[in-house]
C-alpha cells in the first residue's frame, strides 16, 4: 500500500480532536432512522465558543459523507422556516454538550464535524478549528418477511 492510502486509510479510521476538543458518537453503526447521539468534550486547555445563524436542527454541528474517491463531502440537511442568529456558546474547559441528530440518513459512512472559536484568539491561526467525530456507518434496515 502507498503511504497515500495508508494515510487516507487512518482518516476514516481515526476520529480528529482539535485543540483538545472531541466529537463521540455514541455507537460506530446506526440503521438508517436511528437517532445519533453525539458527544462534545472540551478537553483542552482554552474556552471556547461557537456562534452563527441557526437555521436547521444540527446546529452547532454539522454532518459529511465519505465519497467513493474518499473525500468527505457536506451532507445537506433539511432548513428551518426562520432562523435564530446566536452570538456565541462559550464552552469552558472540561466541559461536555451531548446533542441528538435525528435525521434519516441514507446508507453510507459520515462522520460529524464542530467548528469553534478558541475564545482570546481573535484573528490568530488557531482561532477557528474543526473537530471530527470518528467515521459513523448508517445502514438499510433488514428485509422483514423478504420486504
Amino acid at each position: 500500500m502507498t503511504i497515500a492510502v495508508l494515510a487516507l486509510i487512518f482518516q476514516l479510521l481515526v476520529g480528529q480532536p482539535a485543540n483538545g476538543v472531541s466529537v463521540v458518537t455514541d455507537m460506530a453503526a446506526y440503521t438508517q432512522g436511528d437517532p445519533v447521539q453525539v458527544t462534545i468534550q472540551n478537553a483542552g486547555p482554552d474556552a471556547i465558543t461557537r456562534g452563527g445563524i441557526v437555521c436547521d436542527d444540527v446546529w452547532p454541528l454539522a454532518l459529511e459523507q465519505v465519497q467513493d474517491d474518499g473525500t468527505w463531502q457536506a451532507v445537506p440537511v433539511p432548513r428551518r422556516t426562520s432562523c435564530t442568529g446566536v452570538a456565541g456558546v462559550l464552552f469552558q474547559p472540561g466541559g461536555s454538550q451531548v446533542h441528538t441528530l435525528s435525521l434519516s440518513l441514507d446508507p453510507g459512512t459520515y462522520r460529524v464535524v464542530y467548528a469553534f472559536d478558541v475564545v482570546g484568539s481573535g484573528g490568530a491561526p488557531n482561532a477557528g478549528q474543526i473537530a471530527y467525530s470518528e467515521p459513523f456507518e448508517v445502514i438499510a434496515p433488514p428485509l422483514v418477511n423478504g420486504v
